[in-house]
């Protein structure tokens, strides 16, 4: 679901890593996308199925 996200908002994914507490992507951007609509974006579109079975946690950590 990730990744039908990435490709809709022309995200290209170079590493995606799905752990216990979180998901890390290395990822491409379009320059006219911000950090926050990206995770605004991603979570909202996939809160509906992990909410299911587990719990979202706030926030995001960015290194560039």
């Amino acid at each position: 679901m990730i990744k039908e996200i990435c490709n809709e908002m022309h995200i290209e994914i170079i590493k995606g890593k799905i752990e216990e507490n979180g998901v890390k992507l290395k990822i491409n951007t379009p320059p006219n996308l911000s950090v926050s609509e990206i995770v605004k974006q991603t979570k909202g579109k996939t809160s509906k199925i992990i909410l299911k079975e587990s719990k979202w946690e706030g926030g995001y950590r960015v290194t560039i």
